[in-house]
């Protein structure tokens, strides 16, 4: 009879910091879909509220924290720059035009900081994750 050999999937982290990556890839390839998405039905003008505010405030928390990567720092800085600028410009009540700028702005920083984030995710995994063949 011939043996099967047995693969073992190991993680070189803490399983809550490995959730934790999960999560972040997972939520990151979902909303870099879903800004592409809006980009490419036209969807553009979203209103301005609270939640831009805490989108810009956390993404600019979490660029300050953000230790060795710089892909991930510039993701986070991404994020809370497009933020920034659509308060900004709603703030100064600015015209129809430019609000619709700042949005189509805010979706192309969102879609380059999901990915950049997305990427610096996949190549975390890759460096904890090993897969061990016993034979």
């Amino acid at each position: 009879m011939e043996e099967q050999s047995k693969r073992e999937i190991l993680i070189n982290s803490d399983w809550m910091t490995t959730f934790g990556v999960a999560l972040l890839l997972l939520f990151s390839l979902w909303r870099a879909a879903y800004d592409f998405r809006q980009i490419a039905n036209g969807e553009f003008t979203q209103p301005v509220s609270i939640h831009a505010l805490l989108l810009a405030f956390y993404a600019f928390l979490m660029a300050y924290w953000s230790v060795g990567r710089r892909l991930l720092r510039g993701g986070f800085f991404l994020l809370g720059a497009g933020a920034s600028i659509r308060i900004v410009v709603y703030c100064l009540h600015a015209s129809d035009h430019a609000q619709y700028l700042a949005a189509i702005n805010a979706l192309v920083f969102g879609i380059a900081a999901w990915t950049m984030i997305l990427i610096c995710a996949v190549q975390w995994f890759r460096s904890v994750v090993r897969v061990r063949k016993d034979q």
